[in-house]
């Protein structure tokens, strides 16, 4: 009965092991957004155009503005990493690293509204207030708007 239970056990392990190993780790990504900043950032990538992000000590720098975005002609990867999210001041240094339970509703997605073209784009909530925060649509909407339908 014992073998049969570390059999067990071992077996477990190895599954999740190749589980683990499956994932698709990608470069880390350094967010850096304006000292005080909250409300909805987002990242939005691909478009032809603007600066490719830069690569510094094997991080993806991702500098928002204080309108909370960031837009790049750059791919972004997919996959596993530990991403680092930090406030930063006007001169750019890291004075603050923000904890990761300030960071809500992370997710990436396309949206192909109205004309049919495509924005990539990442958004996060960053803040407490997040039930009363306008919709993420209705900012990847705007964005849309700005950078799709008016060109």
């Amino acid at each position: 009965m014992v073998n049969v239970a570390r059999a067990a056990v071992l077996a477990v392990a190895v599954t999740l092991s190749h589980c683990t190993a499956c994932e698709k780790s990608r470069t880390p990504i350094r967010y850096e957004l304006q000292e005080g900043f909250t409300g909805w950032a987002i990242l939005i990538d691909r478009r032809p155009g603007y600066p490719k992000l830069p690569l510094i000590d094997g991080n993806y720098i991702v500098r928002f503005g204080a309108d909370g975005a960031c837009i790049t002609s750059s791919t972004m990867e997919t996959g596993w990493a530990n991403d680092r999210y930090f406030f930063v001041s006007g001169s750019g240094e890291y004075p603050r690293e923000i904890p990761q339970r300030s960071i809500r509703a992370h997710s990436t997605g396309v949206t192909s509204k109205r004309s049919g073209a495509k924005m990539y784009f990442e958004k996060f909530y960053l803040g407490d207030d997040l039930a009363n925060a306008p919709p993420a649509e209705q900012v990847i909407d705007e964005w849309y708007r700005k950078l799709v339908e008016t060109k």
